[in-house]
């Protein structure tokens, strides 16, 4: 571990107690406050780009240095006063930069350079740009008295949306069966399940709800399941995001815009909801036929599998990940459950970091014992291979926790910067996921889309990483919203190639034998399988995030219902509340869930060099 390794990765400050945590995100925040101030006094003598722009810049930057790890602690701490504390801090970090943008007095400090943007260029000119824009989209330009109601409507939306996100990382919603509920369950499966008394514990973490659903055979446990699943955030929830939603319209109207939709989107590629709109209906009508006709097939496997006539048998929300899985079984002969045998993590990890190192020539170097926040989780530095130089650090935070993040994502601790003259600073990310943790008596066996997922979040990872840039707001996965996911989707497609599978796989008996030819031969004549159910979902997703920001719904949750029915053609669980754990956009993706399936096609064309260029 090298002296600049060491200088170049600020630690994570993990074990802070909760009253100390609290004590240094207020004092950054008032520093920041104060440079500000002078900031404002200064520019009446001298107002350079360098003087304003790039200093602005450079103060946000060293707030976010300490309140950003700070509030990182709320997703992934074994410390519930840390998580607490956690939250707290992201909420005074969004109301300090609430506050900030509504400020017409910095806004006119960077108004005075707004002449040198036509000298300006590159990243420059970019950060000039994005600066004036998020002033005047946060009521810069607003009288007094509307500003300050923006600057209210604003803390409220960020108190709703923090608050929804931490019900979910806290839920505990769990189901108690028998064994014989489990009928059908890998033995596998059920031995990683906690016990209580002579019932198994389903909790609703994605490695233990999502094998129960794909393999019970009793369609009573698997609707009990589902059902709970859909009953995630609860109440509580489904208030904050009508909440939100009310918010988003007055504040999108207060600016002047037509609906929350023409807000957000302004600055992603699509620009108007109008483009997403189109490009939804579009996917969506060419994929409805395939989708039902996949839904009667899977319904046909259905009445033959209980002995009914066609006509007495519907397919349910909690059957079709079982008949998929059925399906690939008995007529794809792809047993997922067989093909996780030759997919133990340690060794897909091992694979998977040799694989990034060779595609970005680059040298990951493994932290032990790793300096984090909690005894699973690895830490490794990465060196450019050529060159030496030292690029960054991350971690892998991969198995479930009370209270931790629920989901899987890539976190962006500490940016990279270049600021002219000074010290280049390396970044920081993790990544969160939650898969199956091994025990004395199982390894970590991953489905082959945990291997996707797994792939997916750490290309988001190295776009952390690797990223060049002068300043903060530009680092790694900071790109328009719409084009976030491409690099990641890019990366996922190695997973279904025979050089790359060889890499990553090995059964976990004998890591040696290698994932075989025929049943990989299996596994991509099945890729498309469902395909039409499985996009629909998406476009679902897509097009209620649409509804929400382009007209005014009285209740969310009636209104998904609606929506999901229509499009997906199968009918939602009376008396659950789905929307109450639609995390994505309550988290940063508002009128922008659509930018997975978007994405997607910059990400196939990026891949198509790999496919001709080796």
């Amino acid at each position: 571990m090298s002296s600049e390794a060491v200088y170049k990765s600020p630690r994570v400050p993990y074990d802070l107690p909760p009253a100390e945590m609290l004590k240094k995100a207020e004092g950054a925040i008032s520093e920041a406050k104060a440079k500000l101030d002078t900031l404002v006094k200064q520019s009446e003598k001298e107002s350079s780009f360098e003087q304003t722009t790039v200093y602005f810049e450079k103060i946000l930057a060293e707030l976010n240095k300490v309140v950003v790890p700070l509030g990182f602690m709320k997703y992934v701490s074994p410390v519930k006063e840390v998580r607490e504390a956690g939250n707290t801090i992201e909420i005074m970090t969004s109301e300090f930069y609430n506050e900030l943008f509504t400020r017409v007095d910095l806004y006119n400090v960077l108004s005075r350079v707004r002449d040198e943007l036509a000298q300006l260029n590159g990243e420059d000119k970019r950060l000039l740009e994005k600066q004036l824009k998020d002033f005047e989209k946060n009521g810069a330009k607003l009288d007094d008295e509307s500003r300050k109601r923006f600057l209210e409507l604003k803390n409220k939306l960020s108190q709703a949306q923090i608050q929804y996100q931490k019900n979910l990382n806290e839920d505990k919603t769990r189901v108690l069966v028998t064994k014989d509920e489990l009928e059908g369950v890998p033995e596998q499966i059920l031995e990683g399940l906690e016990k209580e008394g002579d019932k198994y514990v389903v909790t609703m973490d994605y490695p233990v709800v999502f094998p129960v659903v794909e393999y019970a055979q009793k369609e009573e446990t698997r609707k009990k399941v589902v059902t709970a699943f859909q009953m995630r955030g609860g109440k509580e929830n489904l208030d904050l995001l009508k909440s939100a939603l009310e918010l988003r319209w007055e504040l999108s109207k207060l600016l002047g815009y037509e609906t929350p939709a023409h807000y957000f989107l302004e600055e992603k590629m699509a620009k108007e909801p109008k483009r997403v709109l189109s490009f939804l209906e579009d996917l969506r009508s060419k994929l409805t036929p395939k989708s039902l006709e996949e839904q009667e097939y899977l319904r046909k496997l259905k009445a033959k599998e209980l002995g009914l006539p066609l006509n007495e048998v519907r397919l349910e929300l909690w059957d079709w990940k079982y008949y998929d899985k059925l399906l690939l079984r008995t007529e794809y002969n792809v047993n997922s459950n067989e093909i996780k045998e030759y997919f133990p993590l340690q060794q897909v990890i091992a694979g998977m970091l040799e694989v990034y190192q060779t595609l970005l020539d680059l040298k990951f170097e493994e932290v032990t014992p790793s300096d984090a926040w909690h005894s699973d989780v690895r830490q490794y530095y990465v060196y450019d291979k050529s060159s030496g130089k030292y690029l960054g650090c991350f971690y892998l935070d991969l198995f479930p926790r009370d209270g931790k993040f629920k989901h899987a994502a890539a976190f962006d601790i500490y940016s990279a910067s270049k600021f002219p003259g000074e010290k280049e600073g390396r970044p920081v990310a993790a990544m969160v996921a939650n898969f199956p943790k091994p025990s004395e008596q199982n390894p970590s066996l991953m489905p082959h889309d945990q291997v996707e997922t797994l792939f997916h979040e750490f290309g988001h990872i190295m776009h952390q990483i690797v990223t060049e840039v002068k300043y903060p707001r530009f680092s790694g996965a900071n790109t328009e919203w719409d084009f976030v996911e491409a690099p990641s989707q890019m990366l996922e497609n190695w997973v279904w190639k025979k050089e790359i599978l060889n890499k990553l796989s090995g059964h976990y008996k004998d890591t040696s034998k290698k994932l075989p030819q025929e049943i990989l031969d299996k596994m991509l004549n099945a890729k498309l399988v469902n395909i039409g159910i499985k996009t629909l979902r998406q476009i679902f997703y897509a097009t209620i995030d649409m509804v929400y920001h382009t007209t005014k719904v009285d209740d969310p949750n009636e209104k998904w219902f609606e929506v999901f029915e229509d499009i997906t053609k199968m009918r939602p669980i009376p008396g659950t509340i789905p929307a109450a754990s639609y995390g994505h956009i309550m988290g940063g993706y508002e009128a922008g869930y659509y930018g997975y399936l978007w994405s997607k096609v910059f990400a196939q064309d990026m891949f198509s060099r790999f496919e001709k260029e080796g």
